[in-house]
């Protein structure tokens, strides 16, 4: 394993020379995301109203009011967790459909794995690199990438999606991925990213699959990334100026 590179687990960072790094998903963290509250207003006040006999019970058991908001406040995050637990299940049997082997699959996944082997005969998709970590040494960010392949004679970095829709993140995504300038394969091996012809997300449920083209490398969204980088930067240097001031 390259001794530059090394990602925590448990914590989910990244850290480069010893040096922590941010993410990609990170850095694109600073955008707004206007759809976020009305999201997280639904899951309280479902919460609320689908188990509302337990709210009310502790309420009822004289439970002080305050530390049950607080709790149902929490709703969002424990539903942000379990999707990401699902997630990690689903990115673990599409790498193994990438690889042509999705054996050992879940029972509850196995009609997305058969989505993703299909999808990727269908397109004749040729993996070349999955998981590959990489880093942009210059700008200073990490990230993890799911696919890169060769698609009809051209080089991707592709994306797995299994949200309802793909947004404009998820193009800035692979975008910066595209523009890391060395990456750390799946059996530790340390190679320069090779030069990618186009970006692609594959979007996945478990009755449908589409290949969708985001564009070049150095198109719009490769500029949208930088510009959250450098309001993601700036934004420690302000912080920090604030707590050195206080």
């Amino acid at each position: 394993m390259s001794a530059g590179l090394a990602f925590d687990d448990r914590r989910h960072r990244y850290t480069l020379d010893g040096k922590r790094i941010p993410s990609v998903t990170t850095i694109l963290g600073v955008l707004d995301k206007p759809g976020l509250p009305y999201w997280s207003a639904g899951l309280v006040a479902r919460d609320a109203i689908t188990n509302h006999d337990y709210w009310g019970q502790r309420i009822h058991n004289g439970e002080d009011p305050e530390q049950v908001i607080r709790d149902l406040k929490r709703t969002p995050w424990k539903e942000r967790d379990k999707a990401a637990r699902r997630g990690t299940r689903i990115h673990q049997v599409l790498e193994a459909a990438a690889h042509g082997d999705p054996t050992d699959c879940p029972r509850d996944l196995l009609p997305m794995a058969q989505q993703a082997v299909d999808l990727l005969d269908r397109e004749d998709v040729r993996t070349l690199e999955t998981e590959a970590r990489g880093h942009n040494r210059e700008l200073w960010y990490a990230g993890t990438i799911d696919l890169i392949a060769t698609v009809r004679g051209e080089t991707w970095l592709l994306d797995w999606k299994s949200s309802r829709s793909v947004h404009e993140t998820h193009v800035m995504q692979v975008a910066a991925y595209a523009h890391m300038g060395t990456i750390l394969t799946i059996d530790g091996e340390e190679k320069p990213m090779p030069h990618i012809d186009r970006l692609g997300i594959i979007h996945i449920s478990d009755s449908d699959a589409a290949l969708i083209d985001v564009g070049d490398p150095d198109g719009p969204a490769w500029d949208m990334f930088q510009a959250a980088h450098t309001i993601h930067s700036h934004m420690w240097e302000i912080t920090n100026m604030i707590k050195e001031e206080a």
